[in-house]
């Protein structure tokens, strides 16, 4: 694949001393919320009661599965990962796109889950608790050059491990963490030109969860055109040719799956899936989910509902603004690259409305390449660059703000104005990331037009 000529700069990323303050304001944070968890106990003798169970989902979390397919066990204790054995079902499925509620997953994704559940369920918890830490742990371990081991290992433990994404995730047997750090690793594959693999590993992430696919958007608006059609064609063609490997037939399956992808065909599943995505949304982290929580904790749930009800032909709308910021950003050519990258990743969350919790793992791999210099994936061509690379500390320290936010284990409750009480790890977070990149894309303009100014005037 061709790649634009990189610039002239160390190839070898390097850990900054930003990215020392984003750790030091981490450790803090999770002082802090341990302290919290811990004196919970003063205010009430049953202490925690139920404490996992209100920041992710019931012990027993039994759900629906595949039929023909061996029934859900506790893998932990009482506890199913349930997420994860829904995945591995779909895998042992002949066909899961012929079934009720059928896959929303590619073909390449579920074969991926053929391999998770390959030797059982109990042998996946394993191979996705190595996949969901090691894979994000590998690639923030390359990214913190001259940084001693020990201190990378505590960096590791403050931006990956003990973040309320990473946790909710792990609680559930969510993939997430798995594709974040695939992201991760064609990141570092396209930094040393390996553009074959970095796109390989991209279709390989798309496949496992579709959303990524606006990652693409950061590549494609810094020159890397040609990489990114080709990694495009390459995963919907693999896609659509890996249909016809399913029992049924091509044309069955692929119709089962936009039919599942457009939440279902007959009007019975319909609305069943339609009160699901109001109810996921209302509770979720995406753009349109932190408007009705400032809702929510401004007035109360009631209130958030009538406005989801009143406006749910709009619920896209608040993705597309964001989307649409982010090609502004991404097209001003003086910001530093961890900025449009830092946005980028935050499409897993902001653009759709339904994304939980556990999608905000993006944030560690932004946090390791807001740490690191020199580590930009996709390096502009050299004669696109413009002088004077624009990286003010008041910038730097908005990022850090919003970053923390989502990194540190918040597990507590912030009592609304009325009664609208909200998690501030799914309030804080998501809303600096939507101020930061309103306060960039203001900058963004800003300079835009004064430069445009000084051309015009010279």
């Amino acid at each position: 694949m061709t790649t634009p000529t990189m610039t002239n700069q160390d190839s070898r990323p390097r850990w900054t001393t930003w990215g020392d303050r984003l750790v030091g304001l981490g450790a803090v944070g999770i002082a802090i919320a341990l302290a919290h968890a811990w004196m919970t106990q003063y205010a009430n003798p049953q202490g925690n009661g139920f404490f996992s169970q209100n920041l992710s989902g019931p012990i027993e979390d039994l759900m629906p599965i595949p039929p023909d397919t061996p029934p859900l066990q506790p893998l932990l204790g009482f506890h199913y990962f349930s997420d994860l054995q829904l995945a591995v079902a779909y895998g042992k499925t002949a066909n899961p796109y012929l079934i009720d509620y059928p896959a929303q997953y590619p073909p390449i994704g579920i074969l991926e889950f053929r391999l998770l559940g390959l030797f059982g369920y109990q042998a996946s918890l394993w191979l996705f608790l190595l996949g969901a830490i090691g894979i994000l742990g590998f690639v923030g371990w390359h990214l913190m050059g001259g940084v001693s081991r020990s201190r990378r290992l505590v960096n590791l433990l403050v931006l990956v491990v003990l973040t309320p994404a990473m946790v909710m995730a792990v609680d559930r047997g969510a993939l997430s963490p798995i594709a974040t750090g695939m992201v991760g690793l064609a990141f570092l594959a396209a930094r040393r030109k390996r553009m074959v693999l970095a796109g390989a590993i991209l279709l390989l992430a798309i496949s496992l969860k579709p959303y990524l696919a606006l990652v693409l958007l950061y590549p494609l608006l810094r020159g890397y055109w040609k990489f990114v059609l080709q990694t495009t064609a390459a995963t919907a063609v693999i896609n659509l040719a890996a249909f016809a490997l399913f029992p049924g037939g091509f044309v069955n399956s692929l119709t089962g799956f936009i039919n599942a992808t457009l939440r279902y065909a007959d009007s019975a599943a319909a609305a069943d899936q339609a009160t699901t995505v109001k109810f996921v949304t209302l509770d979720s982290v995406s753009g349109v989910g932190t408007i009705l929580r400032i809702i929510t904790f401004w007035k109360n749930i009631d209130v958030a509902s009538m406005v989801y009800d009143d406006y749910v032909d709009f619920i896209l709308l608040p993705g597309v603004i964001f989307l649409i910021a982010l090609i502004i950003i991404l097209l001003n050519r003086r910001l530093p690259f961890w900025i449009p990258l830092t946005l980028t990743l935050a499409t897993s969350t902001v653009v759709l409305p339904a994304t939980p919790l556990y999608t905000l793992t993006w944030a560690s791999l932004a946090a390791l390449y807001f740490g690191s210099a020199g580590s930009d994936p996709f390096p502009r061509k050299t004669n696109d660059e413009t002088t004077g690379m624009h990286d003010p500390t008041w910038l730097r320290v908005v990022y850090l703000i919003a970053l923390a936010l989502c990194l540190v284990p918040t597990f507590w409750m912030i009592p609304g104005l009325e009664r609208g009480t909200q998690e501030a790890a799914g309030l804080l977070g998501p809303l600096a990331v939507l101020i930061a990149a309103g306060i960039t894309l203001i900058a963004s303009l800003r300079d835009m037009i004064r430069r445009k100014s000084r051309v015009a005037t010279s």
